[in-house]
This record gives structure tokens, C-alpha cells and sequence, in this order.
């Protein structure tokens, strides 16, 4: 049977790289015994197997989280979340921790870059995760299977992230998995070997900033009579939750922490409203989040209260 094109490809590009890296793929040692029942793991959600030594999944939840990763050989977890991730805990049961957080817009090339040469080089069995294992976190563990010698075809990871429910108003993710081309020896070898533990979040200024492009994306949408804005609106809702995440806003007055929730409560509305075809709904919580997107500019942007 002749071989599709991909895993060709995949495989001359695993013989390359392998004298400077090692095995090329996800785990470049042998991959250690493997639970079949997800169900089993405490402390773990929307855990799905990816391939051979190579899983995707939520945040551990405390020492259960860490210990079922423990007990499934898991050696390294790469955390694509914005949140700090418990470094001192993982190493509390001897796993190693990388932390390259992804928004929900889309993966960039040197982001997805990073990510398979994390996952070359770093031993495994490896996990990746996002905050609930269900947008982030697949999308990433799809991108680094699109680069093993049997590597997955853009049909094969778009329909891992159905499998693991990943929202397909995240186009920009979707689009991440469908659009990636893995990269020659040289490319990979270009992207630094940088894994850090742990990246310190960026801050309320640049969630805000963030915000500001969202919002600039459903300005034109409404300007355009509505055409195809469910996935900024989601991606609005999630900007939120993630903002509301960040350790600086414990600082921040009580004032700015509820209008947060306003803010989240009416980008939900505003998702809720583009999904029901419900415009009166739409039109009221567009109106309720665009004013409260201006008195926090007018009162909060970019100050620590």
C-alpha cells in the first residue's frame, strides 16, 4: 500500500534530525507502562491519549493530579496555560515542568516550533496541558503528533480536537492544527532550547491589550451586521476568565475585581445571545460589555488601584 505523503515526509524528517536529537517524536526515550482507563486518574479531566508516551489533559489538581502522573510514567508536563503552573509540586514527584503558554486565537510558527523541540528533546512520557485539557492543551499535543514519524494528517488532528471538545469557534486553533507543516531539521534546530519552568504572567496591561483586539474584532462584526462573530465572542469570554486568573488582580481593588464579573457575565450573554440567533439578547449584552469595557478604561486601565 503506498504511503500517504505525511508520514513520508515525517519519517525522512525523523532520520535527519535524529544524530543531532535523538529519536525524533514526543518521547525520545521508551515510554513507560500506559493507563487504558482515563477514568481512573483523580485529580485529572479530559484525559486523552495523543500517541505512544504522549498525552494531553487539564491542570493536575494537587497532589492526586501529580501523583496520577506519576503512576502513568509521565516524566515531563508542558503547560501551554497562561496561569503559573505548581513547579514546586511536580517536583515533589519528580516531574519535570515546561511552561509555554497559548491564547486562543491560534498558535504562531515559532510558538508550535518550541513546542515540538520541547517535546523532542525533554524526556518522556510527556503531558500537555492547558487550564481544562479541552482547547489549549489538544491543540498543542496535535501539533507535536503532526510531527512524529507517524505523524498525524491535518484530517487525523482536526478530528482530535473534536474528540476532545475543543470548540470550533476557536477557528484560530483549528487553524493552528490544519495549517501546520512540520519543520525541516534546519528549522528546528533554529528555534532556541528554551524550556522554562515557569513564565510569569503578563500582567493586567497586556490581557488588556489583548481585550482591546477582541473587541476591535466585534466592533466590525457588529458594523458588518453579525456576520460570523461566535468565535470572538468566545474568545471574549475566555479573555475574561483568564484575566480574572491572573495573581495581580488579587491587588487590585474591590471596585475593578466586580466589574470583571460584570464584564464576564456580559460577554457570556453577548455568546449566548450570537448562538441563540436571539437579537434582542445580542444587541442588550453588546451594549452592557462595550460600557463596561469603557468605564474600566476610564477608571482602571493600566492602574493599580
Amino acid at each position: 500500500m503506498d504511503m500517504h505523503p505525511l508520514p513520508r515526509l515525517a519519517i525522512a524528517f525523523a532520520l535527519a534530525l535524529a544524530p543531532v536529537f535523538g529519536p525524533v517524536g514526543c518521547e525520545p526515550n521508551p515510554p513507560q507502562a500506559q493507563p487504558t482507563d482515563s477514568t481512573d486518574h483523580v485529580g485529572l479531566n479530559n484525559l486523552l491519549p495523543v500517541a505512544d508516551g504522549l498525552w494531553s489533559g487539564s491542570n493536575p489538581e494537587g497532589d492526586d493530579g501529580f501523583r496520577s502522573l506519576q503512576a502513568m510514567g509521565i516524566r515531563t508536563i508542558i503547560s501551554v496555560d497562561g496561569a503559573r503552573p505548581d513547579v514546586d509540586r511536580a517536583r515533589q514527584f519528580g516531574l519535570r515542568y515546561v511552561h509555554m503558554p497559548l491564547g486562543y486565537g491560534g498558535v504562531t510558527r515559532e510558538q508550535a516550533l518550541q513546542l515540538v523541540r520541547a517535546a523532542t528533546e525533554l524526556p518522556g512520557p510527556i503531558y500537555i496541558h492547558c487550564h481544562h485539557g479541552k482547547h489549549r492543551g489538544p491543540t498543542a499535543a496535535a501539533i507535536v503528533r503532526r510531527c512524529r514519524p507517524d505523524g498525524w494528517a491535518a484530517d487525523d488532528a482536526v478530528a482530535f480536537l473534536h474528540r476532545a471538545g475543543t470548540d470550533e469557534r476557536y477557528e484560530g486553533l483549528y487553524a493552528a492544527v490544519r495549517e501546520f507543516q512540520p519543520p525541516t531539521p534546519d528549522e528546528l534546530r533554529a528555534v532556541p532550547a528554551h524550556f522554562p519552568d515557569a513564565v510569569m504572567p503578563a500582567g493586567v496591561s497586556a490581557a488588556m491589550v489583548d481585550l482591546d483586539d477582541v473587541w476591535e474584532g466585534l466592533r466590525r462584526a457588529q458594523a458588518g451586521g453579525w456576520v460570523a462573530p461566535d468565535s470572538l465572542a468566545v474568545q471574549l469570554v475566555e479573555h475574561y476568565r483568564e484575566l480574572q486568573r491572573l495573581p495581580e488582580v488579587a491587588s487590585r481593588s474591590k471596585e475593578f475585581r466586580h466589574l470583571l464579573k460584570e464584564a464576564l457575565a456580559a460577554a457570556g450573554e453577548l455568546e449566548a445571545g450570537l448562538r441563540a440567533g436571539d437579537t434582542a439578547r445580542r444587541d442588550e449584552a453588546f451594549t452592557r460589555s462595550a460600557t463596561l469595557c469603557t468605564s474600566c478604561h476610564r477608571d482602571h486601565r493600566d492602574r493599580a488601584k
